[in-house]
């Protein structure tokens, strides 16, 4: 293998317009940037992107210490785009741009005239992406939500939560992230690939809720198999099996089982002195008798003396870990997880990187987050803007 150019980034040349707020089209953007994409955010004149006010704030600043991780390595352009002359900006600007990404509801940008049908006849190599919570054409289209209401309505909240009781509100943005972040990643990087044979652009097009949907993996299955859905706390995979399972140590934490594999069920019955218990692993009707005993087995030690005891045995296990633990491990930093970046105003700060690894080209975070319109200026004025015409749409709030 052949060693790339330590300056190669593979997206190095890539323009990319974001028009996306908060959390899934920034996400998806910010991987683009890390790898060399130019990322221009255009927000809004008045406000900007949402995210710059979501608290908590960086320590000794008026700004947003997730804007700051989400936004690092782009540029800001702020335009009305409910202006003649703000949409004619960023008309020019789709000229020069590779990849455009919105996350406006179903109809919106056809309403404002930058859906892919309208920019594609300017910029026929265009790739739009268009990122929206319910997908068009749906019963839902016109509803507003959120991540909680998207795994809602895709089924995947009602597999969260302890058996006998409700369906519990994830730690983390599974439908934002996994659901929309990732599947308009993949599918921008798909049609950079396709272009890169054909000459031409396409519209890729991504709903959260669709894309929560395809998480129902295992649960699909079975149920297309069966005919009977499985309840929250049931599935195999869900709850359902004493082998795959939390369990309650004696200091109030928690250990987490995953002695799937019959070899490593068979070890852990070993060393619990219960060997008779092998073949029982997937029996349904003694399940909740096997719960009982490893509930009542794993309330002997501590979370941290258990891990200490089964870890090298091969039986699965791994201690529930506080986000604090999780963030402050050496591993993680050692895979370039854990940044260290600087910020010429903010001085230096702890950021998550791109979970991407690659041996040649790997991501390289080269800028912190941009001010609102802090490029604004540049970037038209390279689009043949001169100075006096962007006061004049200073002025009139159609820039910032």
């Amino acid at each position: 293998m052949t060693s790339a150019s330590p300056g190669l980034l593979p997206l190095a040349g890539v323009r990319v317009l974001d028009l996306t707020r908060l959390l899934p089209g920034p996400y998806c953007t910010l991987a683009l940037a890390d790898f060399g994409a130019e990322v221009i955010k255009v927000e809004d004149v008045e406000r900007g992107d949402g995210i710059r006010a979501v608290p908590p704030l960086h320590p000794g600043s008026r700004v947003s210490a997730w804007h700051l991780m989400l936004n690092r390595g782009k540029q800001s352009v702020a335009l009305n785009l409910k202006d003649p002359r703000g949409r004619a900006a960023l008309e020019r600007l789709v000229d020069t741009a590779d990849v455009l990404v919105e996350g406006f509801r179903p109809g919106v940008a056809a309403r404002l005239g930058i859906d892919h049908a309208s920019l594609s006849v300017r910029n026929p190599r265009l790739i739009s992406c268009s990122l929206s919570g319910y997908p068009p054409g749906s019963p839902y289209e016109d509803m507003v939500g959120h991540d909680l209401n998207y795994l809602a309505l895709a089924g995947v909240l009602d597999l969260i939560g302890p058996r006998d009781g409700p369906p519990v509100v994830p730690g983390v943005q599974i439908a934002d992230l996994g659901g929309g972040a990732q599947p308009a990643l993949v599918g921008i990087l798909l049609a950079l690939l396709v272009r890169a044979r054909t000459g031409r652009g396409q519209h890729v097009a991504v709903s959260m809720l669709d894309g929560s949907l395809a998480w129902l993996q295992r649960a699909a299955s079975v149920y297309f198999a069966t005919g009977v859905a499985p309840s929250r706390g049931q599935l195999d995979l869900g709850g359902g099996y004493a082998c795959y399972q939390v369990y309650a140590c004696r200091d109030g934490r928690y250990l987490t089982l995953a002695a799937l594999e019959e070899r490593f069920w068979a070890t852990l019955c070993r060393f619990v002195g219960r060997p008779e218990l092998i073949p029982l692993q997937f029996a349904p009707e003694r399940q909740e008798e096997l719960l009982r005993f490893f509930q009542g087995y794993f309330q002997t030690r501590t979370r941290d003396e258990w891990f200490a005891a089964l870890r090298d045995l091969e039986v699965c296990v791994a201690p529930v870990r506080t986000v604090a633990e999780a963030l402050d491990d050496p591993a993680a930093r050692a895979r370039g997880l854990m940044l260290e970046t600087e910020d010429p105003q903010l001085g230096p700060m702890r950021q998550l990187g791109t979970p991407i690894v690659l041996s040649d080209t790997p991501a390289r975070p080269h800028a912190p987050a941009p001010a609102l319109g802090e490029h604004t200026d540049a970037i038209l004025g390279a689009l043949g803007y001169d100075a006096a015409e962007l006061a004049r749409l200073r002025a009139d709030r159609v820039i910032r």
